[in-house]
């Protein structure tokens, strides 16, 4: 336990209060009090800085008698609001977000008022293997770790922000440095079957057309045209998706310009809201099936404006991701599908099915935008082809695997 303590000195013989200090005592230890300023004059901020402290102290996260003291210097929450600040010109606004959240989370598990220079590894490695914190509150709360690929994502966050300090000169070390980057667990990628794909594409066909015929939930109700719930357009999104390996946000940011159909290939571009995970654009040869979808939506079209390729059913603009993955899982559960399928699986589902048909890894490497080889050799080794071929390969084993 702490107590709070005023705080004087002496100038021309004059008592000058000049703030609050946090006083630690333990009988056991040298000195027995340990004094931590609290950086405020303020009694109801010194007090909430008080609790922030004990509480560090009893978790393990704080020693008065091994953290320095705080003094002048950029504190920890200062230069994060600045990192993220600086991030918002050139990054995506979901991956500033991660960023953002990261970082607080990161703050707030520091001594209150740290600076840049307090920063240790240990203070890093307290934070990653912190118990995740639960939704249900103190009374229901699990120590439940953070599992491996949140652990290795919020080190490899933590770890660009401190190389951004030391940059701008407010630091002398990187704390990460010292710090093990955690090894991600292996797991399974969840991918469709070519009998899976084919019972998810029935089961929203028959859900299309028993609401199109007016019946929802097995009664009839009054027929009112396009019903409302009959999303046939899914239908045309999950063949883009899996005859493309496009990400969700890629294919959901889609604009008519992005297609070449003489050239028979998308381009995936920076555009208004929208920034390739890369940075970078990259180009994906369309064929087979998803051509024909592209092509058909093209030939409907009643303007020439750049719009989206996909959009929205009540206001016209672009399709919401969050609502596109929550309608492909309700589909997923209702053609008794393993949970573990999401919509990205159908972007596991494109690699794998290219991998199974002996596409060389660096094409698919290249064909799913993927940065690192390492990330394309999780799937398999493989060896030889050309990126058209490979596309039309995989479209002609599908047609041929339909038929039989």
């Amino acid at each position: 336990m702490a107590k709070l303590r005023e705080r004087y000195r002496y100038k021309g013989g004059e008592k000058i209060f000049t703030g609050y200090a946090a006083v630690f005592y333990d009988p056991l230890r040298q000195p027995n009090e340990k004094y931590v300023t609290l950086r405020t004059k303020d009694e109801r901020v010194a007090n909430r800085r008080l609790v922030d402290y004990e509480k560090k102290e009893s978790l393990g996260l704080f020693d008065p008698w091994v953290d320095p003291v705080p003094r002048k210097g950029v504190s920890v929450a200062e230069a994060a609001e600045k990192y993220v600040k600086k991030r918002k010109v050139t990054r995506r606004p979901k991956t500033v977000k991660a960023d953002e959240s990261t970082l607080n989370l990161f703050v707030d598990s520091l001594p209150a008022g740290s600076l840049l220079s307090h920063v240790e590894a240990r203070h890093i490695e307290n934070f990653l293997n912190a118990p995740k914190k639960s939704r249900q509150g103190k009374a229901k709360a699990k120590k439940k770790k953070l599992s491996s690929a949140t652990r290795q994502t919020y080190y490899t966050r933590i770890r660009a922000f401190f190389s951004w300090c030391r940059e701008q000169g407010w630091m002398q070390h990187e704390p990460t440095v010292k710090v093990e980057r955690p090894k991600l667990a292996k797991k399974e990628k969840s991918f469709f079957t070519h009998e899976q794909y084919q019972r998810l594409r029935r089961a929203i066909e028959a859900d299309v057309m028993m609401k199109e015929a007016g019946i929802v939930n097995g009664e009839a109700v009054r027929h009112t045209g396009l019903h409302e719930g009959a999303i046939r357009w899914l239908l045309d999104v999950i063949e883009v998706a899996v005859s493309t390996g496009l990400r969700e946000t890629e294919i959901v940011h889609m604009r008519w310009s992005w297609i070449n159909f003489d050239a028979g290939q998308i381009v995936v571009r920076r555009s208004d809201g929208f920034i390739p995970k890369s940075h970078h654009e990259r180009t994906v040869p369309i064929s087979g099936a998803c051509l024909d979808v592209l092509w058909t939506l093209h030939e409907a079209r009643t303007s020439e404006a750049d719009d989206y390729v996909f959009k929205g059913e009540k206001n016209g603009d672009r399709l919401d991701a969050s609502y596109v993955s929550k309608r492909f899982k309700k589909y997923v559960k209702l053609a008794q599908l393993s949970d573990d399928l999401t919509f990205h699986s159908l972007r596991h589902t494109f690699i794998t099915w290219m991998v199974q048909r002996g596409v060389p890894v660096p094409v698919v490497q290249k064909l799913a935008g993927h940065a690192d080889i390492s990330t394309t050799m999780q799937y398999v080794h493989v060896a030889g082809g050309d990126l058209h071929d490979a596309v039309s390969k995989m479209n002609e084993w599908r047609e041929t695997v339909a038929s039989n």
